[in-house]
């Protein structure tokens, strides 16, 4: 790790800290891209995955490497976009540090297709959990849906909650491309096609007509962006010091952007509840919580369980249903799960020059 490190900061050292022209040099490595890079790898080594022993100095470097990549960033034009959306969907994005081209909209591969739900013409292939509905707080009171303060409604799920929620996530009787979403009859899966009847819509245009294909314009998937760093450092300097002027501010900054309730702090553990929650919601489906999850070692509670989706039934009195559409497991013996395979091939090209190394546990 400390080679990488060296790295990063070698490069820190040598690169712009943004371009004069973003448009012609998108994509390109910048001092920003550097200083995120090492605050997510700090933060990262500092976790229970990497750190079962919670050495607390760990988290200092982190938090003072997420600390400085949040400082350059905002002091090089990076905002986060008054629209949340917008940073999925605009091509050149001042929230958006580093990025990559996404798939063009239509047939096999295609990101409009894959996505969108079979009766906007799409393959309804990609299907939030319930579970990642649920952790969407109420907007009014900014609770959690199961504090029963929140005023969370179970005859109207979808009522009033976290604007991030309608930002990411398709649902039975969304409004989509003119018509209400409807699994019960064009929006169906296919036979044998595992469903939650959810779908996403982070990423998605709606003017995007994939029985005519017209209306796609290019789009970028995001690596890193300026919200990640909030939360990067927030995290990190809840670990190393619950005391630390700003956490909170960092919070707020990423919840404010969408008009949440401003979260007031508490106890470390309260405060490390609240982060890991706003970055399930903030980041959701950007490849974030599989990493996540295991860096906290909370993968085999989580990702070890009856996963649930959701069934609709009648018309305007709604009832709502959640069966259960996968049985996941985390092989937790040995901790294998947490770890994946070192390619036997790499194992070959190493173990001539390191008699120390070896396969990862479990493998």
């Amino acid at each position: 790790m400390q080679a990488i490190v060296k790295d990063l900061d070698d490069a820190a050292t040598l690169l712009p800290a943004s371009y004069a022209s973003r448009p012609n040099n998108w994509g390109r490595a910048s001092k920003a891209i550097a200083l995120a890079l090492k605050g997510r790898l700090l933060l990262y080594n500092a976790s229970p995955l990497f750190n079962p022993s919670n050495d607390r100095s760990r988290w200092t470097v982190a938090a003072t490497a997420c600390k400085a990549a949040l400082d350059t960033a905002l002091n090089n034009g990076y905002i986060l976009n008054s629209n949340y959306s917008d940073a999925f969907t605009q091509y050149f994005s001042r929230e958006v540090i580093w990025s990559r081209p996404a798939p063009g909209a239509y047939r096999d591969g295609g990101i409009d297709q894959e996505m969108n739900p079979r009766g906007a013409g799409g393959y309804g292939n990609i299907n939030p959990l319930q579970e990642l509905v649920d952790d969407y707080e109420m907007k009014p009171t900014g609770l959690p849906i199961s504090d029963p303060a929140s005023g969370y409604n179970a005859s109207r799920p979808y009522d009033n909650r976290d604007p991030r929620f309608y930002a990411t996530i398709l649902y039975p009787g969304a409004m989509w491309k003119g018509r209400s979403l409807n699994p019960n009859d064009a929006d169906a899966p296919r036979p044998g096609q595992v469903i939650t009847n959810y779908w996403p819509r982070k990423y998605l245009l709606e003017n995007v007509n994939l029985f005519n294909l017209t209306g796609a314009t290019d789009r970028k998937w995001v690596l890193i962006r300026l919200a990640e760093l909030y939360l990067n450092y927030a995290e990190a300097a809840n670990e190393a010091d619950a005391n630390t002027a700003g956490i909170t501010d960092a919070i707020n900054a990423v919840r404010g952007r969408v008009d949440m309730p401003a979260y007031n702090g508490g106890s470390q553990d309260e405060q490390r509840i609240k982060i890991r929650n706003e970055r399930r919601v903030e980041l959701a489906l950007e490849d974030h919580r599989f990493w996540d999850v295991r860096r906290w070692k909370i993968a085999h509670t989580v990702d070890n369980r009856e996963v649930h989706g959701v069934k609709v039934t009648g018309q305007g009195n709604v009832t709502y249903e959640y069966p259960v559409v996968e049985k996941r497991i985390f092989n937790n013996t040995q901790e294998r799960d947490y770890w994946l395979p070192v390619p036997q091939n790499e194992i070959d090209k190493v173990s001539g020059r390191n008699s120390e190394f070896r396969q990862n546990k479990g493998w």
